[in-house]
């Protein structure tokens, strides 16, 4: 079964078989029952009704199914869209199965994220959780292609399939093939296989699973830098006067994927996105009707070749039938939605989209505050980019993972393993295990003022340094040993440490408008929590004025979710001074 599906789970009881399947938010799941399960109507309608359950088979080796009529519910829930029949022996049931999941593959909704246009207008003033979201194969790409493209990878990469395709010989011995083969320049050969490389890396890019996707870095980076290399002869292929190249996908949806598509929307692909050169090839693929879960849609691409955007190509290249002509996108190509009709009533829609520029200002502006707020220009490491970016999409436990086998390796310069314990700081915070939190962030403060003063830098001297300077890294630790305090309400050692990273933010020089009012804020926070109210409100307030301050000459630099955390704050203390409306003006300024 594991050549036709990457991901299995057994159970042994129908409940935890349940309870998993609730939990389950972005796969989809083809569940095998035994006849026993089947006849407990009241079990079987709890899991035929998951809506992440595409397909269920019943596996009745000693055909008890026989004993049921054909007017049982059993039966009638057979003849359903999910039910796809009984099977006796494990032949026809595993024929049955790569039938429905080849097919599977074929119709699959590529993976997306959607900004409609009130959500990039908010995205262009503000780093929203949408935009974040939106962008996070771009990040995601722009780190794998900084890391290192080594055996080390490679291996790793191996290791995965072996472990994953133990138990079945029929794919071992393609693992084996895989593993003794597989150079670099055959991506796109082993891509167009029908094998585990296919599923596993698209399971992993639908699913957002970024443990495999780091396993798999070494094949999706070779993927990605073939259609890099093609890409100019693809365009050459084209003759330069044509204006526009047109292609086509056909596929299907969930209803609620494709309420998300409106037009003026941007839409951003999150995996090697496959289409046609072929219109009648594409319809074909998008299925012929609509059910109350899923939508048939036919995607109509238009691109401008001059145009600067992620690469695509022929996957195969010296193919003559054009209806046999994939052609190939780069993770994370973003599209203009043109607008979605009816194109068969009932049937098909029909979605236009525009391929935009990587130039745009909407693209560039998201591009830039998500860097920012991950701090990922300012990371001189990669690997530790990729562990910085697991913990602010709040994957704690795979960074956790990630950091301290950097720390094992032994690789790291004085710099980068400063970062890594001042990571590790946060994600124990973030777990509530303060102790081990204040130990990793001690760590990173010896560390770091070992590699400061090697470099004849004072912290305690009043000279100005440029905001990129490693001293203001210091001040990071400050906030973070003094969270911790914060944490464990001890507030005279919490607003020690505040103060001191206070005194480094403000050498500044253009100010770290943002970590200095997010200081301000803070002592104000850590004031209320001691019970100084009126201490509090002027440590916000002077937080706040920060932000109208003349001396900002670029407010694209100003993080709206501190300014959200001020308010709030302010509006806390307000409360806590029994002055309703004041309160209730600040709060209605975090939005």
């Amino acid at each position: 079964m594991r050549e036709i599906i990457y991901y299995i789970r057994a159970f042994k009881n129908t409940v935890s078989a349940v309870e998993y399947i609730s939990s389950v938010a972005k796969e989809d799941i083809f569940l095998v029952l035994p006849p026993e399960d089947a006849t407990d109507e009241s079990m079987m309608f709890q899991l035929v009704s998951q809506p992440r359950v595409k397909s269920v088979y019943i596996f009745d080796p000693d055909n008890k199914m026989h004993e049921f009529k054909p007017d049982n519910k059993v039966f009638k829930f057979i003849l359903q869209p999910k039910g796809r029949g009984v099977f006796t022996t494990q032949t026809t049931l595993v024929l049955k199965l790569k039938s429905d999941v080849d097919l599977y593959y074929t119709n699959l909704s590529v993976p997306f994220n959607v900004l409609n246009s009130d959500q990039i207008e908010r995205s262009m003033r503000n780093l929203t959780q949408e935009s974040v979201t939106f962008m996070w194969y771009h990040i995601m790409i722009d780190i794998l292609l900084r890391l290192e493209h080594n055996e080390d990878a490679k291996r790793e990469m191996m290791d995965t399939c072996r472990k994953a395709y133990s138990s079945s010989t029929v794919c071992s011995s393609k693992v084996l093939e895989f593993e003794q083969t597989y150079k670099s320049k055959d991506a796109a050969a082993w891509y167009t296989k029908d094998t585990f490389v296919y599923r596993i890396v698209n399971w992993a890019l639908r699913t957002q699973d970024p443990d495999t996707i780091y396993k798999f870095r070494y094949y999706i980076c070779d993927l990605h830098t073939h259609l890099v290399n093609t890409h100019p002869k693809f365009i050459s292929t084209l003759g330069p006067e044509q204006q526009t190249l047109n292609l086509y996908r056909g596929q299907s949806m969930t209803i609620e994927e494709f309420n998300r598509c409106s037009a003026q929307a941007l839409i951003s692909m999150n995996t090697f996105l496959s289409t046609s050169e072929d219109s009648v090839v594409a319809l074909r693929y998008a299925g012929d009707g609509t059910t109350d879960s899923v939508q048939s849609v036919f995607f109509e691409l238009e691109i401008d070749p001059k145009l600067d955007t992620k690469p695509y190509a022929y996957l195969q290249e010296n193919v003559i039938q054009e209806s046999e002509r994939e052609v190939l996108f780069s993770i994370g190509p973003i599209f203009g939605i043109d607008y979605v009709e009816e194109m068969k009533p009932g049937k098909v829609q029909h979605i236009k989209l525009t391929l935009s520029n990587n130039e745009t200002t909407q693209i560039q502006e998201m591009k830039l505050q998500c860097k920012r707020f991950l701090n990922l220009d300012k990371i001189p490491f990669p690997e530790t980019a990729w562990g910085s970016f697991l913990c602010v999409m709040g994957d704690f436990s795979l960074a956790k993972g990630h950091f301290l086998k950097l720390l094992d390796n032994r690789q790291l310069d004085e710099y980068s393993e400063w970062s890594v314990h001042s990571d590790l700081g946060l994600i124990y915070y973030e777990t509530d295990d303060l102790a081990t939190s204040l130990f990793h962030y001690e760590k990173a403060l010896h560390v770091l003022k070992t590699h400061l003063s090697r470099a004849k830098i004072r912290i305690v001297d009043k000279k100005v340094y440029p905001s990129s300077h490693p001293i203001f890294g210091v001040a990071v630790l400050y906030n973070g040993i003094a969270s911790v305090y914060d944490k464990m309400k001890d507030y005279g050692k919490a607003l020690q440490y505040y103060q001191r990273a206070l005194k480094i933010d403000m050498r500044s020089k253009p100010l770290r408008i943002n970590e200095v009012a997010k200081t301000y804020n803070n002592i104000g926070f850590a004031c209320m929590n001691e019970g100084s109210c009126e201490k509090a409100l002027k440590y916000c307030e002077k937080a706040n004025e920060i932000y109208s301050s003349p001396i900002i000459e670029d407010h694209s630099t100003i993080s709206h979710g501190i300014l959200a955390t001020i308010f709030n704050n302010i509006g806390e203390i307000y409360k806590r001074q029994g002055d309703s409306q004041s309160a209730n003006n600040a709060f209605k300024k975090t939005c």
